[in-house]
Formats: structure tokens, C-alpha cells, sequence
């Protein structure tokens, strides 16, 4: 036996958070191992690239699709338990699979996926036919889509996790690392209090001349109007090129003001910045690495 296809995972992975209590991933990972009774030698079997256990592997993104379906709840970084509707699911369905989480919005929604609702009533096998469709460069393209949402939603639960002194350090490392500054020590975070609203400081010049300012708001709501005001007050009567980072959005009315600032100020909000921490690889490791190859015709073309 090999292991189980990410599908299978589905139900059982469900199944085990039925009593209620409070399970990480690991957790739920050996308790897939004794489900599937997978030998030693299967439970090392590793991902393609060989970074990873095949079967935790799976267990890992079987949360995630059934977090995304909103049968499971995050109580924690990690952590998850049973929703109410992954109760009723369990008590009216033997089999969960891709077709039927399909059938929730918040579902469709992760996957990118816009169907009408007659779409939603297709068969598992209608819908199956579908996805093969998809040519091996689409299906990896879709893959490296969803891997690559789900590390943005996992960076920014940690960033909130973390205090503003840390979300200030970050933001002044991520421009440091894109390039921005003299060099690599180019750039300091201001003391937390008195700060006059600029947060950290990136040096362009040996004699820190040319400064960027910056402005790190660790919010959950958008930014206001009086939030931006302040901000390009404090660019216009200083340096007059500034950055603000949130983590959350910017509401039309900062975005103007923004815009008809003396100063030159960059926006950065919640995707934008999770996107820049992702190319800068800030945070992030490349866990693997695929190398896709192609025939080199001139090699086999004769003199």
C-alpha cells in the first residue's frame, strides 16, 4: 500500500476532530498514520522533492481545505477544532471529498473557482472531468496558487501574533532586503515612543542625507484619513519620501490624500505585503524547487 491520495484525507482527518477538543496538525497527522495503517516504510515515503512526509504532507492541507469550507475553526496559530456545520456534515455524510466542499462558498472561494449555482448541483464526476481538463502546466500553475495563498494567510497569522515592535523591524528589513538603502545596515527602527509618527528609517546615502521614512500600522481596520494626514504632514516638513505598511487596508480617502501629498508616499497593504515578503524571502524559505525542462532544438539540429 502507498499512501492515500490528498482526497482520502478528507473524511477521516474530519472525523477525528469530532470530539470537540483542540488538535494541531502533527496531532491529526499520526492519528491519519494508525487510520491508514501505514507501514514504516510508508510513513517515510516524502513529497516529490523529498521535503516533507508524504502523509503529513497531506494531513496538513486536509485541514486547510476543511478549514477553507469552514467545517474546522482556527482557535490559535495552528490550532483547530469542529465547527458546528462540520458536526452536521459528519452526522449526514460517510464520504467528504473535493466535490462536495465544493458546495460551500467560503470553499469556492479559496480555490478561485466561479461556478453558478447549477454548477454547484454537478456530480463529483462532472466536476472531476473538469479539473482534467487542465493542461499539467495549468494544474501546476493552480497548484503553486494555492501553496502560495496559503503561505500568505500563515505569515500574516504570525505577524499578528507578534507585537508592533516586531512588525516595525520587520517592514524596515523587507526594504532593506528589496534593495532600498546604501546597504544591508542601512536602516534603523525609531524608539517605540515619540516617535513622531515615522517608525523606522531606511539611509540611502553614506551621510543618511536621502531618507525614506516609514510608517508600520500592525491594524486590523483600515487606515483613516486623519491616519494618512498626519503621516504626509510629517513627510512634507522632513524627508519627502515615505512608505506606510498595514496589515489591514487603506480606505479611499487615505488613498487621496496619498496622492495629493507634497511628499511621495508608497502604499503597502495586508496582500501587497505578504506578496513583497514572499519574493524578498523575508521570513520564508524555498522548500522546493521544481525544474521544469524543455527540448533545446538547436542541440539536435545538424551543421
Amino acid at each position: 500500500m502507498v499512501v492515500p491520495k490528498f482526497e482520502n484525507f478528507f473524511t477521516p482527518t474530519l472525523k477525528f476532530f469530532e470530539d470537540g477538543e483542540i488538535h494541531t496538525k502533527n496531532e491529526i497527522s499520526e492519528k491519519n498514520a494508525k487510520y491508514f495503517k501505514l507501514t514504516e516504510e510508508e510513513q517515510k515515503e516524502t513529497t516529490a522533492k523529498g521535503n516533507k512526509l508524504q502523509y503529513k504532507d497531506r494531513t496538513a492541507w486536509a485541514v486547510n481545505h476543511l478549514f477553507k469550507a469552514e467545517l474546522l475553526e482556527k482557535e490559535d496559530r495552528g490550532k483547530y477544532k469542529i465547527s458546528n456545520e462540520g458536526k452536521k456534515v459528519l452526522k449526514q455524510h460517510n464520504t467528504i471529498d473535493t466535490a462536495f466542499l465544493k458546495k460551500y462558498e467560503s470553499y469556492r472561494k479559496y480555490i478561485n473557482q466561479k461556478e453558478n449555482q447549477n454548477n454547484i448541483n454537478q456530480t463529483s464526476k462532472k466536476i472531476k472531468n473538469i479539473e482534467e481538463l487542465l493542461s499539467p502546466t495549468d494544474r501546476l500553475e493552480e497548484a503553486y496558487k494555492d501553496i502560495t495563498n496559503e503561505l500568505s494567510e500563515e505569515l500574516y497569522d504570525i505577524i499578528m501574533s507578534n507585537s508592533p515592535q516586531f512588525f516595525e523591524k520587520l517592514v524596515v528589513k523587507l526594504l532593506l532586503k528589496m534593495g532600498y538603502g546604501l546597504d544591508e545596515n542601512s536602516g534603523q527602527v525609531t524608539p517605540f515612543t515619540k516617535d513622531g509618527g515615522v517608525d523606522g528609517i531606511i539611509f540611502e546615502d553614506e551621510l543618511g542625507i536621502n531618507q525614506i521614512h516609514i510608517q508600520a500600522k500592525r491594524h486590523i481596520h483600515p487606515i483613516s484619513q486623519k491616519d494618512m494626514k498626519d503621516f504626509a504632514y510629517t513627510l512634507e516638513h522632513g524627508t519627502k519620501k515615505g512608505v506606510m505598511i498595514t496589515t489591514s487596508s487603506f480606505t479611499q480617502g487615505s488613498i487621496e490624500i496619498s496622492k495629493e501629498s507634497d511628499a511621495q508616499i508608497v502604499l503597502i497593504d495586508k496582500k501587497r505585503l505578504t506578496e513583497l515578503l514572499i519574493k524578498h524571502d523575508v521570513g520564508v524559505f524555498t522548500e522546493y524547487n521544481y525544474a521544469i525542462k524543455k527540448i533545446d532544438k538547436d542541440f539536435f539540429e545538424d551543421d
